[in-house]
């Protein structure tokens, strides 16, 4: 799959500055308030939806109707908390009676970074290989009660294979790209595979050369979109998910373009031409765009979400002149009214500065869940006594977001008594 080097250099970016990721302990067997069984997006007529971003994009962050689920981390370690857009609390998904929170006896307890959803009534995890004195294990699916507990791993895949792109589903199987190295046993290739979410079982339906890569980019009409990148830009695809026959509906001539789908329509970045369009994907015809977005300094530019169909959030980096460090800007791009303008808490992130931002999250009906700072930063010989959180959660309506007011509602990260 196309590596993002963009996403990845602002992990790192964060990851260095201490910020990176979230985390907190919380009372002894807390449980989140609301009933979870109303926070499940349902999948009705078995219609095909995206469930997560790709394993090098993915944000270890589910939202659902009423929260959402999170990996968090801190000195290494890692935790499944669960945030009520209700309440503003974070808690961690741990349902023992006791539990101190502080090994792998506990629920909550996470050995590496993982990626939640939710299907029908089950909480899952995209989890990435556990590293041991032997070498790396192997990337696996887990399922759980929506609650955290009853944790069981429900596919585990091969030697050397990996998860490379999202994750689809129809509500009774998961559809995803692996890659296989190349092993004694098989040659390397890239594969499309179901995965029955009743048992695990899962097929191969296509198995490709290794430099067939394809990104999932959603789906439409019970069709996943693959974008194919080519030497001179990009080809569109709807694909049959049980049989991987591919109908291409779009090609785009672009060297520098950036892609991301959403109802229906195909957004498209052209950095240097400092231009978005918005292409129904049905049609291939345009029906939008905004010039003149304020990028053409920018080294790269990347899609963070599309919200509303209206609200389009752009991140990009580039070079401080003469310092070491780089310039992370985000761009609120409004459809309707066909303006740019960079947000507020837009930041020069120089060694040793600790003010990061971060989407989160966008719920179903459009309000975001953001981080917007840090606390300071605890030294580990007193999580104990004041929890792991130090990064500054919040809500806050799209329209607010996009329109710079200041309307953030805390998160409430709790302590450990």
């Amino acid at each position: 799959m196309k590596k993002k080097w963009i996403a990845a250099a602002l992990a790192l970016v964060l990851a260095l500055s201490g910020c990176a990721a979230s985390g907190n302990h919380f009372g002894q067997n807390s449980q989140p308030e609301p009933d979870f069984d109303a926070n499940v997006q349902q999948n009705t007529g078995g219609s095909l939806k995206l469930l997560i971003a790709a394993e090098h994009e993915g944000n270890g962050n589910f939202a659902a109707q009423n929260g959402v689920y999170q990996c968090t981390s801190a000195y290494n370690q890692y935790w499944l908390c669960y945030v009520d857009r209700t309440t503003h609390q974070k808690q961690l998904l741990c349902t023992r009676d006791g539990c101190s929170h502080e090994d792998e006896s506990c629920e909550a307890w996470l050995p590496n970074w993982q990626d939640p959803f939710v299907v029908g009534n089950h909480l899952y995890l995209r989890c990435m290989p556990e590293w041991t004195g032997e070498g790396p294990g192997n990337y696996y699916i887990e399922q759980r009660e929506l609650d955290g507990s009853g944790a069981k791993k429900l596919w585990e895949a091969g030697v050397g294979e990996s998860i490379i792109s999202a994750v689809l589903t129809d509500g009774t199987d998961l559809y995803f790209f692996t890659y296989q190295m190349e092993t004694q046993q098989e040659p390397s290739a890239i594969c499309w595979n179901r995965m029955a979410l009743a048992d695990g079982a899962r097929q191969r339906i296509a198995v490709l050369g290794n430099t067939e890569n394809y990104d999932v980019l959603g789906a439409m009409e019970n069709k996943a979109v693959l974008q194919k990148q080519t030497e001179t830009g990009a080809e569109f695809y709807l694909c049959d998910p049980a049989t991987f026959a591919l109908t291409q509906v779009l090609s785009i001539q672009s060297e520098r373009g950036e892609f991301c789908f959403d109802g229906g329509k195909l957004y498209y970045l052209e950095p240097a031409e400092d231009l978005l369009k918005v292409i129904d994907l049905a049609t291939g015809g345009q029906v939008g765009a905004v010039s003149d977005l304020g990028l053409k300094n920018a080294s790269s530019a990347e899609f963070q979400a599309v919200v509303e169909e209206r609200y389009v959030l752009i991140f990009t980096m580039s070079l401080i002149e003469g310092q070491e460090g780089l310039n992370l800007a985000f761009y609120a791009v409004d459809l309707e009214q066909q303006t740019s303008r960079k947000l507020d808490f837009s930041y020069e992130k120089l060694p040793g500065v600790n003010e990061p931002y971060q989407l989160l999250a966008v719920f179903p009906d459009g309000e975001l869940l953001v981080q917007t700072g840090c606390r300071e930063i605890f030294e580990k010989d007193e999580i104990a006594k004041v929890g792991l959180d130090n990064a500054i959660e919040a809500t806050i309506p799209a329209e607010d977001f996009f329109a710079g007011k200041d309307n953030f509602t805390e998160i409430d990260p709790g302590t450990l008594n």
